[in-house]
């Protein structure tokens, strides 16, 4: 009761406009990055439901705990990191699918979550093969940004974490 009335809060409050759905993702999300430094705009970012979502909800990258990683990030396509970066920073994948009503989970659901995550993760499957499952263009932005930034980020040795939540 107590979460339904903070959501119900949250609701009116920040995202009216919202159908109840939207706005408990975006609720949702703020849960899941709770222990990050970012803004509204960097948790919105990371909104990837809709048509062929794989399965996920929100998928955010953030390096070092305070910068969101997006396909839109600027010097993804440079092949050294950041000079400001140092070695053994923090690089967290955070991943998110909820349901607004507890009603919603099954087991189907739960196995093409799995299996959608277990096909990005591996960087041998190329982006074609992710748009044939079929994922949305949304979910392959966010993939391109993760595996961008493997790459870069690889000779700073990055302490890496995927953390997947499913939330009602």
């Amino acid at each position: 009761e107590i979460l339904e009335f903070q959501f119900d809060q949250f609701h009116k409050t920040h995202f009216r406009k919202l159908d109840r759905g939207d706005a408990f993702t975006q609720f949702t999300a703020r849960i899941a990055l709770s222990g990050f430094q970012l803004d509204d705009a960097d948790v919105a970012s990371g909104v990837v439901d809709g048509k062929y979502d794989g399965g996920i909800d929100t998928f955010h990258i953030v390096a070092n705990r305070t910068e969101a990683i997006t396909r839109d990030t600027r010097g993804l396509t440079t092949s050294k990191p950041p000079a400001h970066q140092s070695k053994g920073l923090p690089f967290d994948v955070v991943i998110v699918q909820s349901k607004s009503e507890t009603s919603g989970w099954d087991e189907k659901a739960i196995w093409k979550l799995r299996e959608t995550i277990e096909l990005f993760l591996d960087s041998k499957n190329s982006l074609d093969k992710l748009r044939a499952v079929p994922v949305s263009e949304k979910v392959i932005g966010q993939v391109t940004a993760l595996r961008r930034n493997q790459k870069k980020l690889i000779s700073l040795d990055p302490v890496a974490s995927v953390t997947v939540y499913m939330i009602s």
